[in-house]
């Protein structure tokens, strides 16, 4: 559909005729044509008979277009995009941040969340029904300010890989107040996803006050200041606080054990949960490789260990990543921890390595299974305490437990629980054993009758902004 639509765009005439019986025969005919170009990229779906040929056909092919199919709840970005908005409002360095951003929109950063809130909803509800077309007053005009640059230019729209023209720009200026948005995925992902994006296309205007010159350099600074320290715990704290007999984060640890500190640490009973949060993106030039070998290279460089500088790509000295920094802490760090820190002594520990991340790319089936296969090899070549059973490495999206976070906090979820099903369920379904475990997280919580609701703190963080005055 969006290479269809991408085609029209190109190929437009600016009517606005009613369409005639002939007319949707074409597009039909065109749609299929569109198909037919996109199936013709799939090949050797029929050797798939083991997880290792499962790999190489399936994860390919289906990394190009995850994003695209992956479920986007407006919820979740909306409470990521709040959360933002409100560290930045008390933080030293990003105050300065957020004062440039709300000057160059023209409005507080309440009322643009609040714009980008009621836009989502005008297309979802509106007096047609649940359609794709919003009507904005001129009375509105922070609104209609907004949508302005995410308009696309029909003569002179290009499609670009990945679908990047429809992604920057997602919506058709039909006329001065009605705009027609032409996917509403790309639209909730430019209207909070982007955010930061757009708050880096600002700053770097005024790098000689903030020293920002492109988006790598926020996202760094972002990730130090407020996705693990903030973001990450605070979603840790609303998903296990009643569930855990110990909590302690890495800042907490830091200050205990000096270095090589998990992410996270929590323990119910016997029971031992070891997180590393990953706010990494996988290489797009990668990602359009269909190359499982650079693949799977460039996996295990984001989580076992880095060997070159991202920005450079010149070689550097190796740093251990996600899988090798848990099992550091198996290893090295979790004696201290139980002796000088938790003050706990268990015969025997049951020990949860858990990888928390951010991109959606990551959800593909294959890609845990494969950093699982490679975590199971080096922790046979470590020599551990007697004591710890280490359990299979699973890993989560950031988004799935923001959207779990009332299943987990009345325990209808249980973590423990849920790792150990997944591993069964693996054993006992060959066809489904490279299945990622955030897609039968989210399966097992259909079975808790989670329908995609207001969690708490959606719920918080909108009671926030309506009491707020624009």
């Amino acid at each position: 559909m969006l290479l269809l639509m991408e085609k029209l765009l190109i190929c437009n005439n600016s009517s606005q005729d009613e369409l005639s019986r002939d007319d949707y025969s074409n597009i039909m005919l065109a749609y299929w044509i569109c198909c037919d170009e996109r199936a013709s990229k799939v090949d050797n779906v029929d050797r798939i008979d083991s997880p290792e040929s499962f790999l190489s056909v399936y994860v390919p092919e289906q990394l190009i277009y995850n994003d695209i199919i992956y479920p986007k709840d407006y919820r979740t970005e909306f409470i990521k995009c709040f959360s933002f908005m409100s560290f930045c409002a008390e933080d030293s360095i990003f105050f300065e941040y957020l004062q440039i951003f709300s000057s160059e929109y023209g409005m507080t950063w309440q009322e643009y969340l609040f714009i980008n809130f009621t836009l989502y909803l005008k297309m979802s509800t509106n007096d047609s029904g649940a359609t794709p077309v919003v009507y904005i007053d001129n009375t509105y005009v922070s609104a209609l300010n907004f949508m302005a640059p995410i308009c696309c230019e029909l003569g002179s729209f290009v499609s670009r890989t990945d679908f990047r023209a429809l992604r920057q720009t997602p919506v058709l200026k039909v006329s001065n107040n009605h705009f027609i948005i032409l996917s509403d995925k790309f639209f909730v992902d430019k209207i909070f996803s982007s955010l930061l994006f757009d708050f880096a296309k600002i700053l770097s205007k005024y790098k000689q006050r903030t020293n920002i010159s492109g988006f790598p350099d926020l996202k760094q600074l972002v990730g130090q200041r407020f996705t693990e320290r903030i973001l990450f715990c605070e979603i840790m704290n609303r998903c296990f606080s009643k569930y855990a007999d110990v909590m302690l984060s890495g800042e907490t640890l830091k200050s205990k054990i000096s270095n090589g500190e998990p992410d996270y640490y929590i323990r119910k009973g016997s029971r031992v949960f070891i997180f590393e949060f990953k706010d990494v993106l996988l290489n797009t030039e990668v990602k359009y490789s269909r190359d499982l070998s650079k693949i799977q290279n460039e996996v295990l460089e984001l989580f076992e260990e880095s060997t070159f500088e991202k920005r450079t790509t010149k070689s550097k000295k190796s740093k251990p990543k996600a899988i090798k920094q848990l099992l550091n802490v198996i290893r090295e760090k979790l004696p201290v921890i139980h002796k000088e820190i938790d003050k706990t002594t268990l015969n025997k520990v049951y020990v949860f390595p858990v990888i928390i991340y951010t991109d959606s790319n990551f959800d593909v089936d294959g890609v845990n299974y494969m950093l699982n296969e490679r975590f199971l090899s080096l922790l046979g070549l470590a020599e551990l305490n007697s004591c710890y059973v280490v359990k299979d490495l699973v890993m989560i999206n950031l988004n799935n437990l923001i959207q779990l976070e009332d299943l987990f906090f009345h325990n209808k979820l249980n973590l423990s629980s849920c790792i150990n099903d997944y591993r069964s369920f693996r054993l006992t379904n060959k066809s489904d054993s490279v299945i990622s475990f955030t897609k039968f997280l989210m399966r097992k919580s259909e079975k808790q009758n989670f329908k995609y609701k207001n969690t708490k703190w959606f719920n918080d963080a909108l009671q926030v902004l309506k009491n707020t005055s624009f």
